[in-house]
């Protein structure tokens, strides 16, 4: 991850790249708030599925975390537009924010779907798949916090990257199991549709995770 800019002077004889040092900071900042928002909607999942109770008002908290979310990614590409020094690639910066915004995105569509199917108890198999994707969320917020120091976090980056692929792989292997269990056992063709839906969700959920995880690896 190197810094790319021009290496003009400015009037104050320092080169852009210099001045730009300050400003590419802005970009680590807000990457570390929608990490930490993504970490907040990973709490607001976990005590829906694990306290199955007043699920309207915790959806709705889960939808006004998928807005935060996506407030931060519309100022993240706004400030992406404006500055001509970026801390990498720009064509990373946006599959970041896109991959970091589509995690919530993923947790409030999944609660949604809790309402939208009447769903009246959580099965086991989803509490599986939220620890992964807990454990990964957490994992996450290590990688995206060594960022800015990354001299420093560098080995920190490095385990949270393959800690995040290593939770994907596990989490991988558990959906196929659960999948094929719930196609083997699942007489009601509309429970089926319903449950094939949610654990496909939770994977592309972990899924979100790893190519966070994966684009910043590069």
């Amino acid at each position: 991850w190197q810094v790319h800019a021009e290496q003009e002077t400015g009037d104050d004889g320092r080169t852009i790249e210099q001045a730009g040092l300050l400003l590419q900071e802005i970009f680590f900042d807000l990457f570390i708030e929608a990490v930490e928002n993504i970490s907040l909607a990973g709490e607001a999942f976990e005590d829906l599925v694990k306290n199955y109770t007043n699920v309207d008002d915790k959806v709705t908290h889960l939808k006004e975390l998928e807005i935060a979310g996506d407030n931060v990614s519309h100022r993240l590409l706004r400030e992406l537009n404006e500055s001509f020094i970026t801390p990498f690639d720009r064509e990373d910066i946006i599959a970041i924010t896109k991959g970091l915004d589509s995690i919530v995105d993923v947790l409030e569509k999944i609660a949604s779907r809790f309402l939208v199917f009447n769903i009246q108890e959580i099965r086991s198999e989803v509490i599986v798949m939220t620890n992964l994707i807990l454990s990964a969320i957490k994992e996450l917020d290590k990688l995206v916090h060594g960022l800015k120091t990354l001299k420093k976090s560098e080995k920190t980056v490095r385990r949270a990257i393959i800690e995040i692929n290593r939770l994907e792989n596990e989490g991988d292997t558990f959906y196929r199991e659960i999948l094929q269990e719930l196609f083997l056992v699942e007489t009601d063709a509309i429970a089926l549709i319903k449950w094939q839906q949610l654990y496909e969700l939770l994977e592309d959920g972990l899924d979100a995770c790893e190519d966070v995880a994966n684009t910043i690896e590069g």
